[in-house]
């Protein structure tokens, strides 16, 4: 019989991040499904400024809470991107984690034994 092995992911986001994740969800109408919007539009939605949003997509997407995808116009110009929210995604948004401040030594990462 296979062994089960239980991970436990473990990362942080801001109240930012928290905020395009909710806003990715209000756009759209089932899991799985892809939501194509420009920063600027998605700026206006959070009242945040476009670069405050493309870093916060971008640190979701290294996060793994959503996947972003670059989209073409048919002259071959850039468009705007599409994202979809991952399922760990809408563990977050789900309410599973909290937006509590770290305590001190969980922002360290330290241990219960004194450093050397």
């Amino acid at each position: 019989m296979a062994r089960k092995v239980k991970y436990k992911i473990s990362f942080s986001i801001n109240e930012t991040e928290r905020t395009v994740l909710r806003c990715l969800c209000d756009c759209t109408s089932a899991r799985g499904e892809r939501v194509v919007i420009t920063a600027e539009a998605l700026s206006r939605r959070v009242k945040k400024s476009t670069v405050t949003v493309r870093r916060s997509c971008a640190s979701l997407a290294r996060t793994g809470l959503i996947s972003a995808y670059e989209t073409a116009r048919d002259d071959g110009g850039r468009s705007a991107n599409a994202y979809v929210i991952t399922d760990i995604g809408w563990m977050v948004l789900d309410g599973e984690g909290s937006m509590r401040p770290l305590a001190p030594s969980e922002a360290r990462g330290s241990s219960t034994s004194p450093s050397r």
